[in-house]
C-alpha cells in the first residue's frame, strides 16, 4: 500500500482512463482557453517578427509566421513547451496523408511487420484497406526503435523523411533550440479507447536534445509530471494540431496518454480544422507557391542570399516532396481519410539519437 501511495502518476493515468463513470475533466489544462487556466499557464514571448524568407519557409511547411504562435508553457513543469495549432487553414492534411499513405511504407518498419509480408514499397493504406489500417499502432522513421532492447543502433536506420526533418528543425529553431537534428521518429495510430502507458524517453545518446510532438486529429488528455512517479502529473488537452515540447528538466519527465477522446459531435465527427473546406483553401495557396518556388533555380540555392536565407532559419530545409504531392488526389480521396480518422488520433514524436 505504501508503495502504491508513492505511485501518483498511476493514480491520475487510472483516474483519466476510466470509462464507468467517466473522469471529471475540470482539471484538465486547456491551451484553446489559455484565460481560464492562469495560475497553471505560463506564457513565453513569441519568437521574434521573422524575416519574409522566413514567412515563407513556414507557409511552405504550412504554418502560421512564428510571431503569430502562441507559445505556451506549465508554471509546475519546467521545460514544457505547448504550441496550439500554429498550422495554417487546410495544412493539416497533407501531414495526415504522409502518416497514413507514405510514412509506413518501406523501408519504414512498423508493427504489423511482426506478422505479415509486405510486397513492394509495403504501401498498406487504400479506401478499402480500413480494417488493416486499424491495426496499426506505431511505424518508425530513421533510427528504427528496438522495442525489445529499448535501443537504437547505426546498423538499423532509414532515410529520414526530408519534409519532417525541414518541419522538426523549424519548429524547434524558431523556439530556440537551434542545433536540433531529426534523427528518428516514431509514429502512433491510437484508436478510441486506447493509451500510452507512463513512461521517460531515455534510449536516446544525446539527452540533452529536445522532443517534439506533434498531434493530429481526435484529442486526447495528456499526462507530464516528474523524474519519478512519486510526483503528481498536469493533465491537458492535446487537440489536432497541437505542438509540444520537452526539454531541460521534463526531457526526463515520465508522460503517458491515458485517454483519447470521443468526438464531440458524434462518431463520424473529425475536427474543423481537417474539414475538406479547408483543404481547398490550402490547395489554393499551395497553387501559388508552387508557381513561386519554380522560378528559384539551382544556382540561385547556392547564391550568398540564399545561404544567408538558411542561416536565418536555422539550417537548410528540403521542400520537394511538399511541393511534389498531389493535392488534387488528397482532396479526391479526403472524404476516406475522415471515415479514418473520426476514431483516430495521430501522433509523431520526432527526437535527436546523437550528440
Amino acid at each position: 500500500m505504501a508503495i502504491e501511495s508513492l505511485d501518483r502518476f498511476r493514480g491520475e493515468f487510472k483516474r483519466y482512463k476510466a470509462n464507468h463513470p467517466p473522469p471529471d475533466f475540470s482539471e484538465v489544462i486547456d491551451f484553446s482557453c489559455i484565460e481560464d487556466h492562469k495560475t497553471e499557464i505560463a506564457i513565453f514571448d513569441a519568437p521574434p517578427g521573422p524575416s519574409r524568407e522566413v514567412v515563407q519557409r513556414a507557409s511552405l511547411l504550412g504554418m502560421k509566421p512564428p510571431d503569430q504562435w502562441q507559445v505556451c508553457g506549465l508554471h509546475h513543469v519546467p521545460g514544457v513547451m505547448v504550441v496550439p495549432n500554429p498550422f495554417l487553414a487546410g495544412a493539416q492534411h497533407y501531414w495526415v496523408a504522409r502518416c497514413i499513405v507514405d510514412y509506413p511504407c518501406h523501408p519504414n518498419v512498423c508493427n504489423l511487420d511482426a506478422h505479415m509480408t509486405r510486397d513492394g514499397n509495403g504501401k498498406l493504406w487504400s479506401p478499402s484497406c480500413d480494417k488493416m489500417m486499424k491495426k496499426l499502432t506505431w511505424v518508425t522513421l530513421g533510427y528504427h526503435y528496438n522495442w525489445s532492447t529499448k535501443e537504437y543502433s547505426p546498423l538499423n536506420q532509414s532515410e529520414f523523411p526530408a519534409d519532417l526533418s525541414s518541419l522538426s528543425s523549424f519548429i524547434l529553431h524558431c523556439l530556440g533550440f537551434h542545433q536540433f537534428r531529426a534523427e528518428a521518429a516514431i509514429v502512433n495510430y491510437y484508436q478510441l479507447g486506447a493509451t500510452l502507458s507512463g513512461h521517460t524517453d531515455h534510449s536516446e545518446k544525446d539527452l540533452t536534445a529536445p522532443l517534439i510532438s506533434i498531434s493530429f486529429s481526435q484529442s486526447a488528455v495528456f499526462l507530464i509530471g516528474g523524474k519519478t512517479k512519486d510526483i503528481k502529473p498536469k493533465a491537458m488537452f492535446i487537440h489536432s494540431g497541437d505542438i509540444v515540447v520537452m526539454s531541460e528538466q521534463a526531457r526526463l519527465a515520465y508522460h503517458g496518454v491515458p485517454k483519447i477522446l470521443s468526438p464531440p459531435g458524434g462518431k463520424s465527427s473529425i475536427p474543423r480544422c481537417l474539414s475538406d473546406v479547408e483543404l481547398i483553401q490550402r490547395i489554393q495557396q499551395i497553387q501559388l507557391i508552387c508557381v513561386t518556388e519554380t522560378h528559384r533555380s539551382t544556382d540561385n540555392e547556392e547564391s550568398s542570399g540564399a545561404k544567408r536565407r538558411k542561416t536565418e532559419v536555422g539550417g537548410r530545409y528540403d521542400f520537394q516532396d511538399i511541393l511534389k504531392f498531389d493535392y488534387t488526389c488528397l482532396q479526391t480521396n479526403w472524404k476516406t481519410f475522415e471515415q479514418y480518422l473520426a476514431s483516430t488520433r495521430i501522433n509523431i514524436n520526432i527526437r535527436q539519437v546523437y550528440h
